[in-house]
């Protein structure tokens, strides 16, 4: 994890961008974990809907983790998948204090 966020932008530090970036790492540990108990294996991708996918061949259950149900949920599992990518390697990055909530 520490080397995860030394790769984030020193001006970012502090803003919002960390806690979502943070958010991801740990659903995609969640999904992982799972993964490893299951199949005493886990794959090598940041991708939440691959993750979440897998882990419900298990066990259906792990959808309701993040139900997609709605447009509101869908949204919100976006703002989610986003932060990975949005808040280590794009300069133009924001999430709000508003959009964290969601989660």
């Amino acid at each position: 994890m520490k080397e995860s966020l030394a790769k984030l932008p020193q001006r970012k530090r502090g803003e919002h961008n960390i806690p979502a970036f943070l958010l991801h790492q740990a659903a995609e540990s969640f999904y992982g974990t799972v993964l490893l108990v299951y199949k005493n294996y886990k794959p090598k991708t940041h991708d939440l809907d691959t993750l979440r996918r897998l882990a419900a061949n298990h066990d259906p259950a792990f959808f309701t983790a993040f139900p997609l149900r709605t447009k509101q949920e869908r949204d919100r599992f976006d703002l989610l998948r986003q932060a990975y990518v949005g808040a280590r390697y794009h300069d133009d990055y924001k999430i709000t204090p508003q959009e964290l909530t969601l989660f």
